[in-house]
């Protein structure tokens, strides 16, 4: 055993000796800083014009409704004035239609032939005008909620999502806010779950089979987190995915330390490919450069050597993803702050939301998708023990890894063959089966796994007959 040790110690030495080695891995470092630098600068967030009126406008109007003196230009005036006065500048101003509803109710007092009426309606003018001025968002989401629950035009179901929203509001002191000013997270949130939920009852009036479960199911999971979350006082959180594209995909303008981690493991495959260059010159280097006869008169077994190879390649592929996850984690935390750094994890089991680590949930992905890496690596070194060629191996390698999502994406979305689940490269993105975004029915971890390790073994057994029953002729 402790030969064997040793043998696995000389492995590590001629592994990190080499020149490409430290190259591609300065290259893995650089690519990483590469990608936070991009998604740091790039803007994903969506600004949209909002009509405005400014000080100037108000004036105007002001200016006009005097000169021209149309019917009715003494209390437009005045509402333009009050606008101004106000800063009311914005038509997405929750004051502005409060203060347009409380025009037209002294108009409606001025010309009403009803006394009572027209009392009424000066009195409501005036509670509106007081509750613009004053800014009593309370007041006016208990007014709209009376409004609400009388108006018989709107559909019920969306009548208690509208009200629900407002009472929350009013419940837990979130104030909508105003153009202009910071609105809070909460008050976001709150918007947030309204339209998942108008989103959701909108399905659920579609017939069962017209529906898409997965969205349904991903609907209400999203309801429950953010409900959660308004009901625990948590801001920053992380989630289970719900995409698994070629790029990572971000929910908000603002990049988190968490958005950015998280979606590190979009890079895997950059550390993958230096796995392949290590894995495909393991054995073949020592054939090419005649060193495997030094290597053989050592009074130990082939197969051992072999399997000192092999545990040093997978050994390294541990290293280098642990790295990668801690430059991963320090450069999320200097691009992004490391406020967000104790967020929990929020996931949905059984109906209940659950709070977990995100470093765990990150650590998870990180497994998941370095199933490939580990995979191809055996597969690079397999081939390097078979043909005992580093060139050729690293090439095969490094193609099977780029060409595996094509060719199955056009075996399983193009010809609709679902006979190619069985071929190594449709099992390989773990992430993308446990998210069911496979082109195969009812694929499976578990099957995935099984399919993998079949291939692995069937490699394993190749690199075994190349390296210990074939002769050593050089």
């Amino acid at each position: 055993m402790r030969k064997w040790f040793g043998l696995l110690c000389n492995e590590y030495i001629k592994i990190f000796a080499k020149v490409s080695t430290v190259v591609v891995m300065i290259a893995v470092i650089a690519m990483s800083l590469l990608y936070y630098a991009v998604i740091a600068g790039v803007d994903f967030g969506v600004e949209y014009e909002r009509p405005q009126m400014q000080e100037t406008d108000y004036q105007k109007l002001i200016d006009q409704e005097k000169r021209e003196k149309s019917p009715g230009w003494e209390m437009r005036a005045e509402r333009h004035q009050f606008m101004l006065d106000q800063k009311i500048s914005q038509h997405d101003d929750w004051r502005y239609e409060v203060v347009y509803e409380a025009y037209g109710q002294k108009a409606n007092a001025e010309y009403t032939l009803d006394p009572a009426e027209s009392t009424a309606a000066e009195k409501r003018a005036e509670e509106l005008l007081r509750i613009a001025r004053e800014k009593d968002w309370k007041a006016y989401l208990a007014d709209q909620i009376s409004i609400m629950k009388a108006d018989e035009n709107v559909e019920q179901g969306q009548k208690d999502i509208l009200i629900w929203g407002m009472q929350y509001r009013i419940d837990n002191g979130i104030d909508p806010g105003l153009p202009g000013a910071d609105i809070s997270w909460k008050s976001a949130v709150v918007e947030q779950v309204m339209r998942q939920k108008t989103a959701l009852a909108q399905m659920m009036k579609e017939p069962f089979f017209r529906r898409y479960q997965p969205e349904v199911t991903t609907l209400k999971e999203e309801i429950a987190i953010h409900t959660y979350r308004l009901d625990n006082d948590v801001q920053y959180y992380t989630k289970p995915d719900r995409s698994t594209g070629d790029l990572p995909s971000f929910e908000v303008a603002e990049i988190s330390f968490w958005q950015a981690f998280a979606s590190s493991d979009f890079l895997i495959p950059v550390v993958g490919v230096l796995m392949v260059i290590i894995a495909g010159s393991s054995v073949a280097a020592e054939f090419s450069s005649g060193t495997v006869k030094f290597l053989l008169i050592n009074p130990v077994k082939r197969w051992k050597i072999l399997v000192a190879k092999y545990a040093a390649v997978m050994s390294v592929a541990v290293l280098m993803l642990v790295i990668f996850y801690a430059v991963s984690a320090l450069l999320s935390g200097l691009f992004f702050g490391f406020e967000q750094i104790g967020a929990p994890y929020l996931t949905v089991v059984d109906g209940a939301v659950k709070t977990g680590s995100g470093f765990l949930f990150v650590a998870k992905k990180y497994l998941l998708g370095s199933v490939s890496l580990f995979t191809m690596a055996t597969v690079a070194f397999s081939i390097s023990a078979l043909i005992r060629n580093s060139a050729l191996s690293i090439g095969i390698g490094v193609f099977s890894m780029l060409a595996g999502n094509v060719i199955t994406d056009w075996l399983g979305w193009g010809l609709r063959a679902d006979w190619a689940r069985y071929i190594l490269f449709a099992n390989l993105n773990i992430n993308a089966i446990a998210q069911r975004e496979t082109p195969f029915l009812g694929q499976r971890i578990s099957s995935a796994l099984i399919v993998i390790a079949v291939y692995m073994v069937v490699f394993l057994l190749m690199a075994w007959d190349g390296f210990v029953k074939r002769d050593v002729k050089k």
